[in-house]
């Protein structure tokens, strides 16, 4: 990194969030008046579009050739089926979010909830703008708050610190949803840290818009009845709509745990410490056992035994070298060349039991 690059790279969550502000106030502009229509809304969806590709311009080939460590978060497009079981969880996070603002306000003042209801006109009017809330608006917001504010950071204590930066200025630009807001882009950021991949909160960003979508529709349809304030905006779904987002969480978890074993049939702590060599049952993928020599009627020794079991089940000597490069191949992604080193693993098996050697990751 040259001194410029080092220089630029402590201002960059205070430029992201600059620049993206800058966007979103160009992209709004054609539907700031009182009734834009549909002509307002086709021209912000073409400024949108036109911000969200200049905005992969400098994330994909600008901000990688002055900032390397950018190479470490994937932006390759993610499997469809964990993006499906993230899509199921979501619609409990926004109601637990709904919920978690509702109990926070309360302890500030009191909050004063009345019957949330919609006419014709206004339901028109939001499935009009949900076309940009749930299509475009989470692509834009996730590439300037998230994407380029927190890939130049390598060290994982720097990248939560300016996921909580960004949230809070996240929750700045919705003033009227400031403690929703900012804990939704507390959440996505930590989950683009975890996963590596901006598209993972892409995509609960706009689960999360669209079920608020789809509450609009239920109230309008009259299925139930929902509690709303407007300062802060806190809407409350009824008991009906917090069994379904349970019940749907419940089957993105069962998704994505069966996604995980079939990519991944032996788990980590099994590989760690291969607890099946004591004298339990094992639960790892075996390597294929050596045929004893034909005729040989020899009766092996326990110690024999014990080291012939050992061969058998013991865990890969080399192993990525990095853990960030085994939780991208987890997610789906790539890892890059100096995470792709490998090294001996760290822990080696003994004769009933485990000794843990030291790890030198590259």
């Amino acid at each position: 990194m040259n001194k410029a690059a080092s220089y630029l790279k402590p201002l960059m969550p205070i430029l992201s969030a600059v620049y993206g502000t800058a966007i979103i106030y160009v992209t709004a502009m054609p539907v700031a008046g009182d009734n834009p229509g549909f002509t307002g809304e086709l021209l912000t969806w073409l400024l949108t579009l036109a911000g969200i590709a200049l905005t992969l311009f400098l994330v994909y080939r600008a901000e990688p050739k002055v900032f390397p460590e950018a190479g470490q978060f994937s932006l390759k497009l993610p499997r469809f089926p964990i993006i499906a079981g993230l899509l199921l969880i979501a619609p409990l996070w926004l109601v637990a979010e709904e919920y978690i603002v509702y109990g926070i306000t309360s302890l500030v003042h009191t909050v004063k909830m009345e019957p949330l209801t919609y006419t014709t006109a206004e339901l028109r009017e939001d499935l009009l703008s949900s076309v940009h809330a749930v299509l475009l608006a989470p692509v834009l917001e996730e590439l300037c708050f998230r994407q380029m504010a927190i890939s130049p950071f390598r060290r994982r204590s720097a990248q939560i610190t300016v996921c909580v930066v960004m949230a809070f200025l996240f929750g700045i630009l919705h003033v009227r949803n400031f403690p929703g807001a900012f804990i939704s882009a507390l959440f996505y950021g930590m989950v683009f840290i975890w996963s590596r991949n901006i598209w993972y909160s892409v995509a609960l960003h706009a689960r999360c818009n669209l079920s608020a979508t789809l509450l609009a529709v239920y109230c309008w349809l009259g299925l139930g009845e929902m509690q709303m304030t407007k300062t802060p905006v806190i809407i409350l779904p009824d008991w009906k709509v917090v069994i379904a987002s349970l019940v749907l969480a419940v089957a993105g978890v069962c998704l994505l745990k069966k996604i995980h074993r079939r990519q991944w049939p032996n788990s980590r702590l099994c590989q760690a410490t291969n607890l099946s060599l004591i004298n339990k049952k094992p639960k790892c993928r075996s390597a294929p056992r050596e045929a004893s020599p034909a005729g040989s009627t020899a009766t092996k020794s326990p110690r024999s035994r014990a080291t012939s079991s050992a061969a058998a089940w013991a865990v890969p000597t080399r192993l990525p070298a990095t853990p960030n490069c085994r939780r991208r191949l987890r997610w789906g992604n790539k890892c890059n060349t100096r995470e792709a080193q490998l090294t001996p693993h760290k822990y080696s098996v003994g004769l009933g039991k485990i000794t843990k050697k030291t790890n030198q990751y590259g």
